[in-house]
């Protein structure tokens, strides 16, 4: 399009052709440009998602397991006492963070009441974990800090991937109302019949059907370190390629999809990705879509990948 308004200026004389009250190709050039920088933006604050709730499940898995050990501790050695009596069931490492710290805290706060009272037979105060001793009630509450601290930065990335999400939603409706006042302003000022309201950009897929959709596999390769995506031949004669799209997370949403490969309508039907998946236990769900020469397209159905 931008090239397209290059010439049309050359034929428009002094000025060129500006739409909108006074959008001109330097404006549409400048928001092209911050919307590949949002693009960028977005990939950024996808993979901290990803890497944050890595690390948060990581946290989360190692702070279990030190409280299911003081629970055996604690009810080894003070059971059949008040005490013993209250030790917390461990939650479930999947759990709402709220339920999954609730027990994390009583935990603790009875860990400090043994601390504080009279040791049993065979047992030092301050209580202290593990072969070597070095693990009490202070390294515990630190792991409990550092899982809010990762939820914290979690939520932070989300944010600011909602926020990156608005300004590239903003920025292509600008340049649509943009190009679609364009193109109405070289048929109003040069003539339908001119040069270049004839070699319009098209906006919009030609006239035609939509293509019936392909079926698609995947699954994660831990020896390639990748996922691999397969699909169907689409059964169409102009099929001018396969469009491979992503999203982060089990749920797709078209608004959050993006392309991750573009495959020729000829080539091997079979893409290795990480996209999405950027360290264990993350999850993205693709689709496929059957992209004809005249611009229709259709999706496949989804296929949700864990690694």
């Amino acid at each position: 399009m931008l090239a397209h308004w290059e010439l049309a200026d050359g034929a428009a004389g002094p000025g060129g052709i500006t739409v909108l009250g006074g959008v001109d190709r330097g404006q549409l050039g400048v928001w092209r440009g911050e919307l590949a920088a949002v693009w960028v933006e977005l990939v950024h604050h996808e993979n901290s998602v990803e890497y944050g709730a890595e690390l948060l499940r990581r946290l989360r898995v190692g702070a279990l397991e030190r409280m299911v050990q003081f629970n055996e501790v604690a009810r080894l050695w003070w059971g059949g006492t008040d005490l013993g009596e209250a030790v917390p069931r461990a939650p479930s490492v999947t759990a709402a963070l709220e339920k999954y710290l609730r027990p994390m805290r009583d935990a603790l706060r009875l860990w400090e009441r043994m601390d504080a009272g009279v040791a049993p037979t065979g047992v030092s105060l301050p209580l202290k974990l593990g072969a070597a001793g070095d693990f009490g009630r202070g390294e515990m509450a630190g792991l409990v800090a550092e899982v809010l601290g990762a939820r914290d930065l979690v939520e932070a990335g989300e944010f600011d991937l909602k926020l990156a999400r608005a300004r590239r939603d903003a920025l292509e409706q600008r340049m649509w109302d943009t190009m679609v006042a364009y193109s109405r302003a070289v048929v109003a000022r040069l003539g339908s019949g001119s040069n270049a309201a004839v070699t319009l950009p098209r906006l919009t897929p030609l006239p035609g059907h939509t293509p019936e959709p392909v079926g698609i596999t995947g699954a994660w390769d831990e020896e390639r370190g990748a996922a691999r995506l397969e699909w169907e031949a689409s059964g169409e004669e102009s099929v001018e390629s396969y469009s491979l799209r992503c999203c982060r997370g089990d749920v797709y949403d078209k608004k959050r999809e993006r392309v991750v490969r573009a495959v020729p309508g000829n080539a091997e039907r079979v893409a290795w990705v990480t996209e999405g998946l950027a360290g264990p236990g993350s999850v993205a769900c693709f689709k496929v879509y059957v992209v004809l020469k005249t611009g229709n397209e259709k999706g496949s159905g989804v296929v949700v990948v864990r690694r």
